[in-house]
């Protein structure tokens, strides 16, 4: 007596129903798998809906749902708050504010990414890096954006403000850094030079980014604290600061967005692999071990048995020596 195996009553099946008649939408849960339905009698082979699960999700649905385009998109918005923009007389505010309000994206995408069919072929803890950034980002924005309000209305002084910068800046780093790091763990993994490559140069300019960030922050706030304009020397530095962390963040922006998408690459592949071909199970030493088709990670090449060379020609087999025949007398 066979019964469908994808018949559950939790919660989650009992708002899909459970597989069902294409024609009277019976529910099949608990009845004998054959191929007629016992309500109405109809064809099942090709005639039954079948719930809502992720193995069964096609490619383009699990690309939709899965939200790391948009986390893709959302590296820019880390990289903002250490390109120095924050810092420019005449965009400052705007900046602020519209950043902060695009740090709520990234919150609904890693929120998305988590509940995604493609969550489950995660197995180098991209949703657990992502989990930090995402929180603290936010966070530091809207900080920032409350510290330049006190400042505006003359509650604290403009070196707060400059701080609370600084603090944004080191959350944008992380940001940027999460999902490289994970990358490029990956392409450890799956011996892929290009993602390694990507994710060194971007995690490079991306350190040096913020690093001048920083630099930029505290040479404003030694001439806020001075109150005395800066030197020449400190002008061409503050100059060199500027143009290293807008070009490092904007390359590693882009790099960082390149490597979320290899690795949405990645998870999709998994996910056709897994649709057309599923679980599958050998029987070894007389029990039945599961396992999934798919890509080798890492293939081990095992040596050849035999590492002698292979003669050019054919060895020749040795003369037969045969008795002497009785000489005759």
């Amino acid at each position: 007596m066979e019964i469908f195996s994808d018949m559950t009553t939790d919660s989650a099946n009992l708002g899909n129903l459970g597989p069902r008649c294409g024609t009277c939408e019976y529910d099949l849960r608990g009845s004998r798998r054959s191929t007629n339905c016992p309500e109405c009698g109809a064809a099942l082979a090709s005639n039954t809906i079948w719930p809502d699960e992720p193995s069964r999700m096609d490619s383009g649905a699990a690309f939709s749902k899965s939200g790391l385009e948009s986390l893709a998109m959302s590296s820019w918005v880390s990289a903002a708050p250490v390109s120095g923009l924050m810092l420019a007389p005449l965009c400052a505010q705007a900046a602020m504010i519209l950043v902060a309000l695009c740090t709520l994206m990234r919150v609904f995408s890693w929120r998305q990414f988590h509940r995604s069919p493609l969550r489950r072929f995660d197995e180098i803890g991209f949703e657990r890096s992502m989990r930090i950034p995402t929180i603290v980002e936010p966070i530091a924005a809207f900080i920032t954006l409350a510290v330049f309000g006190f400042v505006v209305s003359g509650t604290v002084p403009r070196l707060t403000l400059l701080m609370a910068l600084a603090v944004w800046s080191i959350a944008g780093v992380a940001g940027l850094l999460s999902p490289l790091i994970t990358g490029l763990r990956l392409g450890t993994r799956l011996d892929d030079p290009i993602m390694r490559f990507v994710g060194l140069v971007a995690i490079n300019a991306a350190v040096i980014a913020g690093v001048c960030s920083l630099g930029l922050i505290s040479l404003v706030s030694v001439g806020t604290i001075t109150s005395t304009p800066l030197s020449p020397p400190l002008q061409i530095t503050l100059v060199v600061a500027a143009t290293i962390s807008s070009l490092g963040s904007i390359l590693a922006a882009h790099l960082t967005r390149v490597m979320i998408t290899g690795i949405q690459s990645v998870f999709l592949d998994d996910h056709v692999e897994d649709r057309h071909r599923g679980p599958t199970r050998t029987r070894i030493g007389g029990a039945w071990m599961h396992f999934h088709r798919g890509r080798a990670v890492n293939p081990v090449k095992s040596a050849p048995a035999n590492r002698e060379p292979i003669p050019l020609e054919p060895e020749r087999p040795p003369k037969r020596r045969l008795p002497k025949p009785p000489s005759k007398q």
